[in-house]
């Protein structure tokens, strides 16, 4: 059965930013600041790896690195996500650590050396 309804240029435009939004935050390291505050105080503000505590900005109220978000599975490595590269951000894959860690851990998967 054929389905002949045409969809307008408002319905066009909305499917297409709506892609447009999907691509954008699935395919870039953009983080939202609000995804990266959440995660911060679900870990407690500190590292995920060393446990050192980890500021959100250097507006905050105490000592400490600016904490940095992750890719648990490396970023650089997402077209081996085991849930889809579509989904390499999702916050199941994020975790804050300070500076030092992120850069000692890299593009490693856990357990890699």
């Amino acid at each position: 059965m054929k389905n002949n309804k045409k969809l307008s240029n408002e319905q066009i435009e909305k499917i297409r930013n709506r892609l447009i939004k999907n691509l954008e935050e699935s395919t870039f390291r953009f983080i939202k600041k609000e995804i990266r505050y959440k995660l911060m105080k679900k870990q407690k503000w500190k590292c995920n790896i060393c446990n050192k505590k980890i500021l959100f900005s250097n507006k905050s109220n105490w000592k400490g690195e600016i904490g940095e978000i992750d890719h648990i599975h490396p970023f650089s490595k997402k077209s081996y996500y085991c849930n889809g590269t579509w989904n390499i951000n999702e916050e199941e894959n994020l975790q804050a650590l300070c500076r030092t860690c992120n850069r000692k851990k890299s593009d490693k998967i856990k357990n890699e050396k």
